[in-house]
């Protein structure tokens, strides 16, 4: 499964603003915004941005004397990154199918599946 490149942009203070692939004017961030490839953020004299990861990383920007604009393309997960993302979709997974299953953590394998050797994962709780 690939890892969807996406990225949070959060205004800490100050003006911060946003402009998607194809847009033509700047949009302001009152709080937060995802952005993914290919968008462009602006921060703005005096501003703070916080641009946070799928990895739970993030990155903060200050523009102390002069606006800053950054290619959200340009911040991209490491190896490591991919990897805790991974990671963290599976817990995600498995929280929802032990949700699903009413917190039932005993399965009973099919007697003819185990007899057949097959191994479909299905089974019954």
């Amino acid at each position: 499964m690939a890892i969807e490149p996406w990225r949070i942009l959060e205004r800490i203070q100050g003006y911060v603003d946003t402009r998607e692939p194809g847009q033509d004017e700047w949009v302001p961030v009152f709080r937060s915004r995802r952005l993914n490839d290919g968008a462009m953020a602006r921060i703005q004299t005096s501003a703070v941005a916080r641009l946070n990861m799928a990895d739970r990383s993030s990155f903060t920007i200050t523009a102390l004397w002069t606006p800053i604009v950054i290619s959200i393309s340009d911040f991209k997960l490491s190896v490591d990154g991919r990897r805790i993302v991974s990671d963290l979709r599976d817990a995600r997974l498995k929280r929802e199918i032990w949700r699903f299953m009413g917190g039932q953590s005993r399965f009973d394998i099919d007697e003819d599946m185990q007899r057949h050797g097959q191994n479909s994962g299905a089974a019954r709780g």
